[in-house]
C-alpha cells in the first residue's frame, strides 16, 4: 500500500511540474529543429543547442509539440547557426527539454552560490536530451567528419554537461560554449578536454561573457574565471583592436534577414571579473536594450563576434587536417584481397571508386569506414582501397 501511495505522489508531482521523464527518439526528424544529414560536400559539422527561449508561470520544460514554440525555436536556431556558411557546413540542432527562464536563472544563481549540479535540477532533462541527441548524431550522421559543438547560454550549460557523458571521438575540434555562466577552469577540464589557450588547439572548450565597464547587473561576473578573447584568441589581458572584428552579423527574427556591422568593437579580457570587456553603449541594440541588464551583451554576443567564431572554426579545422595529413601515408602497401566487389556503397561526388562489399559488415558500417578514410586524406584509389581494407580487418 505504501509503494502505491509513493507511486501516485510521483505521478502527481510530475503533472504539477510538467516533468517529462521519457527519452526522446532522435531517429525521428520531428525531434530536430535542423538536420542537414542529406547535405553533401560539407567541410565540417556543427552540433548546436539553442539558449532559453520560453517562459512559464510554473517550473516547466520546453515542449516543442506546441507549434508557436516549435517555430520560434527553429527560427532562432537558424538565425544563430546561419553565422556559418551553410553551403560548407552541416548543421544538427535537436529539440531538447530546456528549463523555463525563471527556473534556469534560479539554477544559475545556485551555481554561483554553491557550484550547483545542473544534473540534479530541472536542467537535467535538457542535459540528458543533449547527450542522447549527440550520441545519436555521432553514431548515425557524423561518419567520422570533423565537427564542433556550438551553444549559447542554457545551450552551453546543456552541452558542457552532456560532453561529460559522451565519447566525443578524435574528430571533435572544439566546443564554442558562448555565455556559459560560472566558467571556472576546473569545470572545463575533464577527460581529455581542456579550456582553449590559442587560436588552433584542438579538443578544447571556448567561452566568454561580454559586458562593458558600466554594467549594473553583475550576474555573469565570475572572478578569475576562464575567458578567451575571440578577436586575438588570447587568455591574457592584451587588448584586441576593433579592426580584428571584421564583421558582426546580426539576425532580425521578424524579417529573417541579416544586417552587418564592420569593425564594431574591440575586446579585452578582464581577469579580475572573469569577463570579456567591450566598449559598446548600454541600453542599446547591442545589449538588446538591457534585457539582461545594462551593459550585459549576453543576448547578442554570438552576433557581436560572429565572423571571429566562424573563422576560428575554420582555423581549427585546418589544424586538424594538418595533424592528420600524413595518416594516408600508411596505406601504401597492403593485400587488397577480395575487397573491391559488388555495388554496396557509393558516395556522391567522390573521385574514387568506393563500391565495396563484405559479408562481415553492414552497408552503414562500410560507409562509415569509407568516410573515415576520406577524412584521413587519402589521395589515390589504391590508398582508399587499402584504408577501407584495414578498417575492416585491422588484424590482417
Amino acid at each position: 500500500m505504501k509503494q502505491i501511495k509513493i507511486f501516485f505522489i510521483i505521478i502527481f508531482l510530475s503533472l504539477i511540474f510538467n516533468f517529462k521523464v521519457f527519452a526522446v527518439d532522435y531517429s525521428k526528424q520531428e525531434n530536430w529543429a535542423i538536420n542537414s544529414y542529406l547535405q553533401t560536400n560539407a567541410d565540417y559539422d556543427v552540433f548546436y543547442i539553442y539558449p532559453t527561449l520560453f517562459k512559464s508561470d510554473k517550473p516547466a520544460t520546453f515542449d516543442w509539440s506546441v507549434e508557436k514554440d516549435r517555430e520560434k525555436t527553429k527560427n532562432f536556431s537558424n538565425g544563430q547557426t546561419n553565422i556559418f556558411n551553410r553551403k560548407k557546413v552541416r548543421i544538427f540542432a535537436p529539440f531538447v527539454r530546456q528549463a523555463d527562464i525563471v527556473s534556469i536563472i534560479g539554477e544559475i544563481n545556485s551555481d554561483f552560490a554553491t557550484d550547483f549540479d545542473y544534473n540534479k535540477g530541472l536542467t537535467k532533462y535538457g542535459i540528458q536530451d543533449t547527450a542522447d541527441a549527440l550520441t545519436y548524431y555521432l553514431k548515425h550522421y557524423n561518419n567520422g567528419k570533423p565537427y564542433i559543438l556550438f551553444g549559447d547560454s542554457q545551450g552551453s550549460i546543456d552541452l558542457l554537461n552532456a560532453m561529460k557523458k559522451v565519447d566525443l571521438g578524435e574528430n571533435f575540434l572544439a566546443a564554442y560554449l558562448i555565455g556559459l555562466p560560472n566558467a571556472k577552469y576546473e569545470k572545463l577540464t575533464f577527460k581529455n578536454i581542456k579550456p582553449a589557450q590559442s587560436r588552433n588547439d584542438l579538443g578544447v572548450i571556448i567561452t566568454f561573457n561580454t559586458q562593458n565597464k558600466n554594467v549594473e547587473n553583475r550576474h555573469f561576473l565570475t572572478p578569475n574565471a576562464y575567458v578567451i578573447n575571440p578577436l586575438n584568441w588570447r587568455t591574457d589581458e592584451k587588448y584586441a583592436s576593433r579592426f580584428l572584428n571584421t564583421t558582426s552579423k546580426f539576425y532580425d527574427y521578424k524579417t529573417k534577414k541579416f544586417s552587418r556591422k564592420h569593425f564594431l568593437t574591440g575586446a579585452k579580457v578582464d581577469k579580475k571579473n572573469g569577463i570579456l570587456l567591450v566598449n559598446l553603449p548600454e541600453n542599446s541594440i547591442y545589449d538588446a536594450h538591457a534585457i539582461m541588464g545594462k551593459g550585459v551583451f549576453h543576448a547578442t554576443e554570438v552576433y557581436l563576434f560572429s565572423n571571429a567564431i566562424t573563422k576560428n572554426a575554420a582555423d581549427r579545422l585546418k589544424a586538424y587536417k594538418e595533424l592528420h595529413k600524413s595518416d594516408a601515408d600508411k596505406y601504401l602497401n597492403c593485400e587488397l584481397g577480395d575487397l573491391v566487389g559488388e555495388d554496396v556503397v557509393r558516395l556522391k561526388n567522390s573521385k574514387f571508386n568506393v563500391d565495396y562489399h563484405s559479408e562481415d559488415f553492414k552497408e552503414e558500417q562500410i560507409n562509415n569506414f569509407v568516410q573515415r578514410c576520406l577524412n584521413e586524406g587519402v589521395k589515390t584509389q589504391y590508398q582508399i582501397d587499402c584504408c577501407v581494407r584495414q578498417k575492416m580487418y585491422p588484424e590482417k
